[in-house]
């Protein structure tokens, strides 16, 4: 059994994570397992994070002070201020901690040092509106024009084989074919990492959490941990050798479908330029009008309401989202922009969906009775700007535990690669009238990043 021990806590107070903490280090630190953390930044006072910190990133020290047995994997993420578990009330301040110690037998940490991009502004300069108010704007002297070559600038198979061999971290190289699941905490915009992954473990299963913006609190954009030192870019993580039996899901809490299923027709880079041959803009504001939202197309419409492109899987289900960034009825046919890499691609079929940001999301009940030992990075709402809050004098020291589980959240999303030939979504291709499922045609899967709220990817191992 390479996973030893998974547990989250939550707690109103670092002294119910610390309590939580030293119970693990009782039974399992100082034998050379490997620690998996995922700890959230919203501590009230710096040297209670501090504190915490050290005892984790200390986890596998024996008496004598050496370090030299087990490793240690970790990042500061999000906290669930924005969320609600259905078996704790107390959650909206709470402080959280998710924990996995892995057999070092089945298990290779890793540091990558690939950062993540800029993230492209194509399609990004327009706003949901009925008029041509506020006429087409480039952003930082990109030009959009016909002659634009979107092979070159969206490639991601410039790199030869070896190349990519090359980029992958050299620990990762010689158990490549071994390797089943792989997890790790990134930067923004890992896609040159995840790229890597992708082309050289196409068999295996990979998800990153992109970790929390830490720059008030370490001065860090981002903070990763990895035996003892301390990165404020690139990736950490640990790849898992073939053991157990898993499986794979996606959820999407507090998501409503707006359209029947279309499919891709035109794209370019991140933007869909047609959905069944129509202006995709118009077709995702008649479904906001069939639903009964209708919001004002303005800057406080995205803001309030979050909206997604959803991958049809083949049995009817979202299989994965992409968050719309932008669109405009009247300009450019109708193209909407998406907060991905690349857009699906054309013959895709897809769903519009709907998650109103003015709700907090609700966490399944099921969290707390997993039978299957289970990992889950899940996207949470983005936090408000006033930064954690102390717990008022009446509010009680309370620390929940959910056993079984890894969960860790962030605004930012994850990110999930599933192995070649395992992909659910569904295809219409050209000449057909059937849609055909992915798994037996069409292309390899690329790597999926979801920033839409409510979006969990979960591997469970029986």
């Amino acid at each position: 059994m390479r996973l030893i021990h998974l547990s989250t806590v939550l707690s109103r107070s670092s002294t119910g994570l610390l309590s939580h903490i030293q119970d693990i280090s009782l039974r399992h630190a100082g034998q050379g397992h490997t620690l998996l953390f995922a700890l959230s930044a919203n501590f009230p006072l710096a040297e209670d994070l501090q504190e915490v910190v050290s005892r984790l990133t200390k986890f596998n020290d024996v008496a004598s002070g050496d370090t030299g047995r087990g490793h240690t994997i970790g990042c500061l993420t999000d906290s669930y201020v924005n969320c609600e578990f259905p078996f704790f009330r107390q959650s909206k301040d709470a402080l959280s901690c998710a924990i996995a110690i892995l057999d070092s037998t089945y298990s290779v940490p890793f540091y990558s040092n690939l950062r993540g991009r800029v993230q492209p502004q194509v399609g990004r300069w327009h706003s949901f509106r009925k008029t041509d108010e506020d006429a087409i704007r480039t952003t930082e002297g990109m030009e959009t024009s016909s002659e634009t070559n979107w092979e070159e600038v969206w490639s991601r198979s410039t790199a030869s084989r070896g190349e990519w061999r090359e980029k992958l971290p050299h620990v990762l190289r010689s158990v490549a074919p071994d390797i089943q699941t792989l997890l790790h905490f990134s930067n923004p915009h890992p896609d040159d990492f995840t790229q890597t992954l992708t082309h050289n473990l196409p068999r295996s299963t990979t998800l990153g959490l992109i970790a929390a913006p830490t720059n008030f609190i370490t001065g860090r954009d981002v903070t990763l941990f990895f035996d003892g030192k301390i990165y404020s870019e690139g990736s950490v993580g640990v790849a898992l050798l073939k053991d157990q039996k898993t499986r794979t899901k996606t959820d999407f809490l507090g998501v409503k479908r707006l359209s029947g299923p279309m499919t891709v027709t035109s794209m370019e880079g991140n933007m869909v330029n047609a959905l069944n041959s129509s202006n995709p803009t118009q077709l995702l504001l008649r479904g906001i009008e069939v639903a009964g939202l209708s919001p004002s197309i303005s800057t406080t419409f995205k803001e309030d309401e979050q909206f997604a492109l959803g991958v049809v899987g083949p049995s009817g289900e979202i299989s994965h989202t992409y968050k719309i960034t932008a669109g405009d009825p009247k300009s450019r046919g109708g193209s909407i922009s998406l907060d991905a890499f690349r857009a699906p691609a054309v013959g895709t079929v897809v769903q519009f969906l709907h998650r109103s940001s003015n709700k907090p999301m609700q966490l399944p009940n099921a969290l707390a009775e997993s039978k299957a030992q289970t990992l889950s990075f899940v996207t949470t709402p983005e936090p408000s700007p006033s930064g954690p809050s102390s717990p008022s004098p009446e509010d009680p020291d309370t620390t929940v535990v959910i056993p079984q589980t890894f969960l860790a959240p962030s605004h930012r999303g994850f990110v999930l690669s599933r192995p070649t030939g395992s992909a659910d979504a569904l295809v219409m291709p050209e000449d057909t009238t059937e849609p055909v499922d992915v798994r037996k045609e069409g292309p390899i899967p690329e790597a999926w990043s979801c920033s839409l709220p409510g979006g969990m990817a979960s591997i469970e191992y029986w």
